[in-house]
């Protein structure tokens, strides 16, 4: 697999894992691909929650942003890199705010993913760097 698409592992071992018990279908693929964009939407949720700011309206101009709306239920790695990045984002700045261990861990889980998820995932370490 790596030959043929050199980028991180996580999401062809993540698709290889869904792919055991369900079909290989293309529907299957999308609604695996949905997964990751309902995880980015609980991050954003979660920054949102910690800003203040009115979180149907944030949630729904994530979603119809063209970006996120036609790369949401394509098998690609856009989509969960951005998750893991928003849910390591979102749950630390909850674990600051609240100092819940539960947080801490689903932040240090998702900002070790996160590059696993594509490289650019590598964004991550600056951005918690700078918020530390």
């Amino acid at each position: 697999m790596f030959e043929t698409l050199p980028n991180p592992p996580l999401v062809p071992f993540c698709l290889a894992l869904w792919q055991k018990p369900f079909p290989q279908t293309e529907t299957s693929v999308h609604l695996f691909a949905m997964g990751f964009s309902v995880l980015a939407l609980h991050g954003f949720d979660r920054i949102a929650r910690f800003f203040k700011i009115d979180r149907l309206c944030a949630l729904f101009l994530l979603l119809c942003s063209p970006g996120f709306f036609l790369g949401s239920q394509v098998a690609m790695l856009d989509i969960p890199m951005l998750a893991l990045l928003l849910l390591a984002i979102g749950y630390s700045l909850e674990y600051d705010d609240t100092g819940k261990p539960v947080a801490l861990m689903v932040a240090v889980v998702s900002s070790f993913l996160c590059p696993l998820a594509k490289y650019g995932g590598l964004l991550l370490v600056p951005v918690l760097l700078c918020w530390s």
